[in-house]
């Protein structure tokens, strides 16, 4: 008997240690995947957030640099230029770029379309070169005109990078990077978290492609690849006041670190030197799909810690609880005696009985309830007691028995004849290696009396219950359920008989075990109305509202509460107050920023609702001046533009806009000064529709109106004429029309002429009025054009003929910028040689020098819509001809020849003389299967044409169509063995090589 004691507790303390174990490890990883979970989740949460900013900050560089005009055929203005534009536009954008600074930003980089930089604000003197191949996002917007965002190393630093494309009228011209610096996340992260980050990112891609005095931005860290931002590190240092960032854990967390850090899934690991756990998230770039480094949380690691603790704490309790049960059923196994002793004086009622029902013993309690002396009670056996159980009943029962405890409920008859309800609770035990019966009896008439009660009293209730929509219930003072409507039940979860075992401490955690004991007997006392939380049978915790007074039965006082469930409110009022944070901050950036936020009143005086506080550097007049309506910003308006400002508003409301911008007008400050604004305006409305406020925000431009007149002094300087027009009328032009035209103004000029194009000449050379239709504006046609084809002729007023090249960029919505540059000397040598290179002087038609310049343009041109083609025609015995009737009729069936193929062939067919007898010609087809009958029908033809002496001639011919991205060469040589196919085949064939 001792041996299995012995072997049943070391097998038991095995299983409960490994078990600790287990759970322990289960424990440690299951927190360690919520913690990753958790933060990954916070990480998307903050990178989404700059993400919004990035949109802002977008909308305000776009509205106040007028980049998208400006990128315009940037690149075909002259270098001179291009400078002043890119210096405008970095002194406008300058003060803004600097106030967004305090939100994270770390670069704003212009691009033009082919990936060159047009403007860092961070590093302005440094632009020009290609990004191509170095900045793999830049280079996805500029092709596929769509945003997007990712990590990515820059020639200057790393960031999170956000790039857009800019487009002018649906023309793409560009793209525009917003990025943030990782300490922009890490600094959330610790703020709104309470935690500890960095950022380590691979060494490799740094040293690849950053200039190379970007380098001393970072410093090396315990990973050997990786580098640190040491801005990050400084920052680090300040914020937590310790140097935490260089306190290296053990290597083998480090190198952990490193292998999450490289691979592909977010993960977490505790280290338990430090009592943290570190969570690290691989970094990739979207679109290369390559990692470049890795984020790192610290965060406490106290919830691991304690559980590995109280594992431990329960283990060390289980072992000693298995140690002392196993020493009692050892003492109780050897030593009856003791057994009984302790039996005598439980405070239980409890009774052995034999297998018969003879008493054996029984416990002082029990003899004393009964109502008999211990020694009588030794003379009894079980019908004494219960008198609805014989001898012979109990014998059945008996042998039915295991060692499992069996509960049923039985009614006791005292000696004094009095019964009562008796709960019992009986199983096998072996006492000295005999059977017996042990018997543990429960006094529960009590508790019987009240259900009684409670089944009287119930129908009083019974309405509330069924019919209400909140949870009913009705517990006793000490918490335990009493009563309870279906509806309470399907809000926690469980079952009526599930239900019916549990008390308010198994679904309430809003409040502690003492508090929940004070609250009940409160209420009793004083009905209320408080909240707190239940937890459902699931597991999951929902906030709820109590309503509770004490009621009565029978003399007893219970607590009637209901319970209603208000997750739903008071998930809306968290959405309300995040909404509201979001808003705070939102205008916080109106506060701190250039923009005025106005909301007025849509009233005769426009009143104000609402303005930023930084109004006051705006007009000087101070927010509170403004919103007790002792200054009207009506009257802030500049007397010459106020009529215009007031009629732009009357039209928005009858037209009933949501959105209506202003043109610029002037506005007077409190010190006298005038300034020019730009005003954008949304509109509120009412439940009826109509329009009660508006919100707009103003921005001075004051500076761009001032950069406007100098430009005007800069555009009079060019040897170019330049005019502004709305497509048709001028509004304004440069000294050098003037001196070209010869008229004093524009005044003058329009008394003669309505259009500039009026004065273009009538050449097939040059563009020109009658080329377009009547109804069509020469500039829409013109801007259509490849550049070669955009080039005018006018009369001076010494009435010489010039030629000017035409550049048209698009100022603003309805104002055109358009300059004329004169090449007059380069039209009169390029006309003079075009003729004369690009054609076979023998027989008219275009030769190689021809193919060569323009094969690129056909290739655009022909494969737009359709299929190019080309095709070898090859005279067949022509050096017989040659041989037999001189070079003379050579030459002159050359020339026959090509005259032919020009009466036969299609308007859009291309005839090049390759060399000797050999000619290639260029078709433009819908569909592949043209391209055979179009060149047999020109076969045919040939072969019935009288040439001079020689009579007729026939004609090989070898075509094959150009495939996608194919060298024109290899097209080129495709059909040329096609030819020579059809030569070996016997010739005057038609031989196709696709």
């Amino acid at each position: 008997m001792k041996i299995r004691l012995l072997f049943l507790f070391v097998l038991s303390s095995i299983l409960i240690i490994g078990l600790t174990f287990f759970y322990i490890e289960y424990d440690k990883n299951r927190h360690l995947e919520k913690v990753t979970k958790d933060y990954v989740k916070a990480y998307n949460t903050v990178y989404n957030d700059e993400k919004d900013l990035s949109y802002v900050i977008l909308k305000n560089f776009l509205d106040l640099g007028n980049i998208q005009n400006r990128l315009y055929n940037f690149d075909k203005l002259p270098k001179n230029m291009q400078d002043y534009i890119r210096e405008v536009t970095y002194n406008e954008l300058q003060e803004r770029y600097n106030n967004y600074k305090f939100l994270g930003i770390r670069q704003v980089h212009i691009h033009l379309p082919d990936n060159t930089s047009f403007l860092r604000m961070h590093l302005p003197q440094k632009f020009g070169d290609n990004l191509t191949g170095i900045r793999p996002t830049v280079e996805y917007v500029n092709k596929n005109k769509k945003e997007i965002d990712s990590f990515e190393e820059g020639r200057v630093q790393y960031g999170l990078r956000f790039v857009y494309p800019i487009f002018r009228d649906d023309i793409h011209v560009g793209s525009i990077e917003i990025s943030f610096g990782a300490y922009a996340l890490i600094s959330k992260l610790i703020n709104e978290y309470g935690v500890l980050s960095n950022f380590f990112i691979k060494k490799s891609i740094v040293n690849k492609k950053t200039f190379s005095f970007s380098n001393t931005r970072y410093i090396s860290s315990q990973h050997e690849d990786f580098y640190l931002d040491k801005e990050i590190v400084d920052k680090l240092k300040e914020v937590s006041k310790k140097d935490y960032v260089n306190l290296l854990p053990p290597k083998k967390t480090i190198n952990q670190i490193r292998e999450i850090g490289i691979g592909v899934t977010p993960a977490s690991i505790y280290v338990d030197s430090f009592n943290s756990i570190i969570t690290v998230i691989p970094i990739f770039n979207k679109l290369t799909k390559e990692n470049i480094g890795f984020l790192t949380i610290r965060s406490n690691g106290l919830v691991i810690k304690d559980s590995v603790f109280f594992a431990y704490v329960i283990m060390f309790g289980s072992i000693f609880t298995l140690a002392l049960i196993v020493y009692i059923f050892f003492i109780i196994s050897s030593k009856g005696r003791l057994f009984r002793s302790m039996l005598r004086y439980s405070s239980e009622e409890v009774f052995i009985l034999d297998l018969d029902g003879n008493l054996i013993d029984c416990s002082l309690k029990a003899s004393k309830k009964l109502g008999y002396s211990m020694d009588t009670m030794k003379t009894l056996n079980i019908s004494h007691w219960d008198k609805n159980m014989s001898l012979e009943d109990f014998k059945k029962m008996a042998e039915t028995l295991d060692e499992e405890p069996k509960t049923f409920n039985r009614i006791f008859t005292k000696r004094n004849g009095f019964t009562y309800d008796a709960e019992i609770s009986i199983n096998l035990f072996d006492i000295d290696g005999k059977k017996v019966i042990y018997s543990s009896v429960r006094d529960i008439s009590e508790h019987n009396r009240i259900l009684e009660i409670l089944d009287y009293e119930r129908n009083k209730y019974r309405n509330i219950l069924e019919l209400s929509s909140d949870g009913i219930h009705i517990i006793d003072a000490k918490g335990r359920l009493i009563e309870f409507s279906e509806t309470f039940a399907q809000n926690l979860g469980y079952t009526s008989e599930e239900l019916e075992e549990l008390s308010v401490f198994d679904w309430d955690v809003g409040l502690s075990y003492d508090d929940i004991l004070s609250k009940t007997e409160n209420l009793i006392k004083k009905p209320d109305t408080f909240e707190t939380k239940h937890r459902r049978k699931d597991g999951s915790i929902f906030d709820v509202q109590i309503t509770a007074k004490g009621i009565e039965i029978e003399g007893e006082t219970y607590l009637y509460a209901s319970q209603r469930d208000i997750s739903v409110l008071k998930n809306k009022e968290k959405e309300i107050n995040n909404i509201n944070k979001k808003q705070k901050s939102l205008l916080s950036l109106f506060e701190k920023g250039d923009s005025v936020l106005f909301k007025w009143k849509n009233d005769e005086n426009w009143s104000t609702e609402y303005v930023s506080s930084n109004v006051k550097n705006l007009l000087g007049y101070s927010k509170e001046e403004f919103l007790s309506n002792k200054i009207k910003y009506a009257t802030c308006i500049h007397e010459d533009d106020f009529k215009k400002v007031k009629s732009e508003v009357e039209s928005s409301v009858n037209n009933k806009k949501e959105f209506f911008k202003h043109s610029p007008y002037k506005v007077i400050t409190k010190e006298g000064k005038t300034k020019w604004i730009l005003d954008y305006t949304v509109t509120e409305k009412n439940s009826y529709g109509e329009i009660e406020y508006f919100i707009g925000y103003l921005i001075d431009i004051s500076e761009h109106e001032n950069l406007i007149a100098n430009l005007e002094k800069f555009v009079d300087a060019q040897e170019n004429i330049i005019i502004l027009s709305n497509g048709e009328k001028i509004s304004y032009a440069n000294k050098k029309f003037f001196d070209f035209f010869g008229f004093n103004d524009l005044k003058s000029f329009h008394e003669n002429y309505n259009c500039i194009c009026e004065r273009f000449l009538e050449n097939e050379k040059f563009f020109h009025i009658g080329k377009i239709g009547g109804s069509k504006k020469w500039i829409d046609q013109i801007e259509k054009l490849p550049d070669n084809k955009k080039v005018v002729s006018m009369l001076s007023k010494h009435f010489e003929v010039h030629a000017f090249f035409v550049n048209v960029n698009k100022f603003d919505e309805n104002l055109l910028i358009v300059s004329f540059t004169d090449i007059t000397q380069t039209m009169i040598e390029q006309i003079a040689l075009e003729e004369k290179v690009v054609h076979d002087k023998l027989t008219g038609a275009y030769n190689r020098e021809y193919f060569e310049k323009n094969y690129k343009l056909l290739l655009q041109r022909y494969e737009k819509d359709g299929l190019l083609a080309l095709a070898f025609l090859d005279i067949d015995y022509f050096k017989k001809v040659n041989d037999r009737y001189g070079h003379d009729i050579g030459d002159e069936v050359l020339i026959k020849f090509v005259e032919t193929i020009d009466k036969y062939s299609r308007e859009s067919d291309i005839l090049i003389r390759w060399g000797g007898e050999e000619f290639i010609l260029i078709l433009k087809l819908k569909r592949k299967k043209d391209l055979f009958p179009t060149l047999e029908k020109l076969r045919s033809l040939i072969e019935t044409v009288s040439f001079p002496q020689v009579g007729n001639i026939t004609c090989s011919m070898g075509a094959t169509i150009h495939k996608e991205n194919e060298n024109i060469y290899t097209t080129v040589k495709r059909a040329d063995k096609a030819v020579y196919d059809a030569k070996a085949q016997g010739r005057n064939k038609v031989i196709i090589d696709i």
